[in-house]
């Protein structure tokens, strides 16, 4: 016998770039573009269908608390950036979007919350980028929209932190805090936008103060509890590629194309410090768990230092030259990780 899990546990934390926030409602819309040709004397028209319209995700979101009027103003920066971010929706959506319209609201009798009326529009990195990046350029950009499925994929296949013993999710939590360090250390190292900065503050804020749930994720089947009898199934969702993807998000669209550059091949070393040992099955899933963790911050680092590399605008050739050699070198020592 199985217990059907608890849908509450499958909300995810809303998102848009850096900008965090909560969500009162959401909805999601779509169609199909349809060209119907009426003709004389004829009864049924032809129906002429050009694919898909655009889908379309309208919400009514709000931050809260003190600093509300900080939080909005990281939101409407994010709100009003060009190009597309990663959206995380509580149930309908999560990848790539660009915010189409928004507004935001305050109440004389609500101080402390700030409401947002934003639509959003799903973007899968078609559109073709201005004629300074080029072919080159566009295709970096899709690659890296197109990215996110296959990590999250990869990364939840190995990732085990439910079912597991607790020093093995201690030590996944340990090398989570280890990457907000990190990504803090490149917050302080670099320029940023004020506002970006402030986004990224706040949300590697949260991933070190979520450390420990985040390492806490994954399924695991015939959970027998010491309370009950009735083996179950538990199934709790994985966070983590989520939170580092709005957080690398947030540094591209606040470090100049040359920054970038830098800032991502720092993050395509990221590794974990842990000597793995593979004596014991609970000793190779903590070196899994690593292994997953390294993977997911390295390989969305290089898509995004691919796309950075591409709008950097080179003084020579040498330059050019060079800089595709450093990528290639960064991207051939990933695939030899293995």
């Amino acid at each position: 016998m199985s217990c059907p899990p608890d849908w509450r546990n499958t909300l995810r934390r809303a998102s848009y770039g850096a900008a965090r926030f909560e969500v009162e409602t959401e909805k999601e819309g779509g169609g199909r573009r349809l060209k119907i040709h009426e003709f004389p004397h004829v009864d049924d028209p032809y129906i002429e269908d050009l694919g898909e319209s655009r889908r379309d995700f309208p919400i009514t979101a709000y931050v809260h608390g003190q600093d509300a009027g900080t939080q909005s103003d990281i939101m409407v920066a994010a709100l009003s950036a060009e190009g597309a971010q990663r959206l995380v929706l509580p149930m309908f959506y999560a990848g790539q979007a660009r915010c189409h319209k928004w507004t935001r609201t305050r109440e004389k009798d609500k101080m402390g919350l700030i409401a947002f009326d934003i639509s959003f529009v799903r973007d899968k990195g078609l559109s073709p980028l201005s004629l300074v990046t080029g072919e080159l350029g566009r295709l970096a950009e899709v690659a890296l929209g197109n990215l996110q499925g296959p990590l999250v994929g990869g990364f939840a296949s190995v990732f085990k932190g439910v079912g597991v013993p607790a020093f093995v999710t201690a030590s996944s939590a340990g090398l989570i805090g280890g990457l907000a360090g990190k990504l803090e250390s490149l917050r302080g190292g670099f320029s940023l936008s004020s506002l970006a900065s402030a986004g990224l503050r706040s949300g590697i804020g949260d991933l070190l103060a979520d450390a420990g749930k985040l390492a806490a994720t994954g399924a695991v089947g015939d959970l027998l509890t010491p309370a009950s009898y009735i083996r179950r199934s538990l199934n709790v969702p994985h966070e983590l590629p989520g939170r580092v993807f709005g957080l690398l998000d947030g540094f591209a669209g606040g470090a100049a194309p040359a920054d970038a550059v830098r800032l991502f091949g720092d993050l395509a070393g990221f590794e974990s410090p842990l000597v793995p040992s593979l004596k014991t099955a609970s000793r190779r899933i903590e070196a899994a768990n690593h292994d997953a963790i390294g993977k997911l911050v390295r390989r969305y680092a290089l898509g995004h230092m691919a796309v950075a590399t591409t709008k950097v605008d080179y003084t020579g050739r040498r330059g050019a030259i060079q800089a595709r050699a450093d990528i290639a070198e960064l991207f051939d020592m990933e695939m030899r990780r293995g």
